[in-house]
């Protein structure tokens, strides 16, 4: 019983003590930066008095998610709360600071109001000394050895006094100037008042005065990540360089000097609850069952030009890269695994200021095995497409991205990497020129036939493909058939030497390897049966 009332006493002595206030500062030491938000740890080393007391870490972005503020204690101290508060006064500068500033900015005022004063006598005595000018050359009693002696001493006491001027002007100006930045040093460490922080304020109970290592940590939004690349290849028969880049949003609120950054594939600010699959009820559609159907007609009578229209263009490509290999100057990214995401930490520290946009932080480039191919479709467009294709990609931690190109020295534009259920990576490199390639229509199979009521038309072309470059190239060219929807026309002697022929589409696809300075001529032919007076497009 006697123990029991004994605590009893102790716990309400304890609380019943005063809370003492302690501002404290703190410094971010390290960012994690996400696919869209980041996570900013703080830390702090406090001296804490015995008792409860109450620190206010200050001078905090407003920009925080108060929900995820995490507090941690290194030291003989417990955590009894955390919370929030909104500083609307700014952060609270150091007085010690501003009181030693303002001391030394006095001692330069009292020096520069000493040497004017000076500098004062000094124009004075130049006064005296012109008004002696004039009396001595009046006073014509003077003898020739007493005049000489007086303007020899009158020219060189004007000598020192002007010199004398000179240098307390030089030694005034340079006064003021270290008085002003002094005072713009003030104006900087005050001029955050009016402007809107946080505080976070901890509350510990401690029995003995101790030094405490804190960590702060909290998500701000406003902030996110994107990879991108540049992309080389300086010939087809070595690997492609692919040069990681990260292109950091910065709108955290506060700055991020010399930090250490983690950039995370996770998206925090997604929900993280699985989706439910409710019962999938099936309606009739017509008229989006006619569209579909309609749209299909139109893909089928393109006979899969869609693959062509595509590599006509530069293909979106990017990715990123995981473990890059030895150390030359860079440092060493270390990619860590969770379940749900990807993390690479940084191997040097960063500042970044808020507001910055489209921030870079550059790595060493991978080296990539790859396949180069060409693709051709004369038809619709006589250049040939280089295409690198890469196995096993997965193995790299590539994800989609933006992506500088550049093939043998030469910048080709902008790209964009789907990497989005691919087996084998595809990144278009452009336009080569060193493969010329031409199409023509051949004299030898085009006439015009009258059979009864029907007409026949025999068309054929003949593709020249030459090798310009000094290397062996695999190439990949394709044309077509025409396919026919309707009974009365009829397309028969289909014929491509050499070429693989999908009856279904009409396409018609030659593979072949090109030695250098070397050419090829491939050709195919048809006709068709149709009623006369029906107009077709067969070239």
């Amino acid at each position: 019983m006697k123990k029991i009332i004994l605590l009893c006493l102790i716990t309400n002595f304890t609380f019943g003590q005063a809370v003492k206030e302690q501002l404290a500062d703190s410094k971010i030491e390290k960012v994690t930066v996400f696919l869209s938000g980041a996570s900013v740890m703080r830390s702090a080393r406090v001296a804490v008095a015995s008792g409860k007391t109450e620190i206010r870490f200050n001078r905090i972005t407003p920009d925080l998610d108060v929900n995820s503020i995490q507090v941690k204690s290194e030291g003989d101290v417990a955590i009894q709360s955390v919370t929030h508060e909104k500083d609307f006064l700014g952060a609270k500068p150091s007085i010690a600071e501003i009181t030693k500033l303002e001391n030394q900015r006095e001692t330069i005022q009292d020096k520069i109001a000493m040497d004017k004063s000076l500098l004062t006598v000094y124009k004075r005595e130049e006064e005296m000394l012109i008004k002696n000018q004039l009396i001595v050359g009046q006073n014509t009693g003077l003898k020739a050895m007493d005049l000489k002696e007086s303007v020899d001493f009158q020219r060189l006491r004007m000598t020192e006094v002007l010199a004398k001027q000179l240098e307390l002007d030089k030694i005034i100006k340079k006064a003021e100037i270290e008085a002003l930045k002094i005072t713009n040093q003030i104006a900087q460490i005050t001029g955050n008042r009016g402007e809107e922080t946080s505080v976070v304020v901890v509350t510990v109970l401690s029995n003995n005065p101790t030094n405490v290592n804190f960590t702060l940590s909290y998500f701000v939004a406003n902030t996110n990540w994107t990879p991108s690349y540049d992309l080389r290849v300086k010939d087809i028969s070595k690997p492609l360089n692919l040069t990681f880049k990260a292109n950091i949003n910065q709108n955290s609120g506060e700055d991020w000097k010399d930090v250490k950054l983690s950039l995370s594939t996770g998206e925090p600010q997604k929900q993280g609850v699985p989706p439910v699959l409710y019962t999938w009820f099936l309606k009739e559609q017509i008229a989006v069952q006619q569209q579909a159907l309609q749209n299909r007609a139109r893909m089928n009578n393109r006979i899969d030009v869609d693959s062509n229209i595509k590599l006509s263009e530069v293909e979106k490509t990017a990715g990123w890269a995981g473990n890059l290999g030895a150390d030359d100057g860079y440092g060493v990214v270390q990619t860590n695994y969770q379940q749900t995401a990807k993390s690479f930490d940084l191997p040097q520290p960063y500042t970044i200021k808020t507001g910055s946009e489209n921030f870079q932080v550059e790595l060493k480039p991978l080296e990539i095995p790859a396949t180069y191919e060409y693709y051709v479709a004369p038809k619709y467009d006589k250049d040939a497409f280089l295409t690198a294709k890469i196995v096993d990609w997965e193995q790299y931690d590539l994800m989609a991205g933006t992506m500088k190109l550049y093939f043998e020295d030469t910048y080709l534009g902008d790209s964009y990497l789907n990497v989005n259920n691919q087996d084998t990576l595809s990144i278009s490199l452009g336009r080569d020129k060193g493969v010329v390639v031409t199409r023509n229509k051949r004299t030898d199979f085009r006439k015009k036939q009258s059979l009864g009521s029907n007409k026949v038309d025999s068309r054929g072309y003949e593709i020249v493909v030459r090798n310009t470059k000094r290397q062996a190239i695999n190439l990949t060219i394709e044309d077509q058939f025409p396919i026919s929807k309707a009974k009365e026309i009829e397309v028969d002697d289909q014929e491509a030497e050499e070429a693989e022929i999908n009856k279904e589409t009409g396409k018609i696809t030659w593979r072949l390897k090109l030695e250098p300075n070397k050419d090829k001529k491939l050709k195919h032919k048809f006709t068709v049966k149709s009623p006369k007076g029906m107009l077709l497009n067969l070239d």
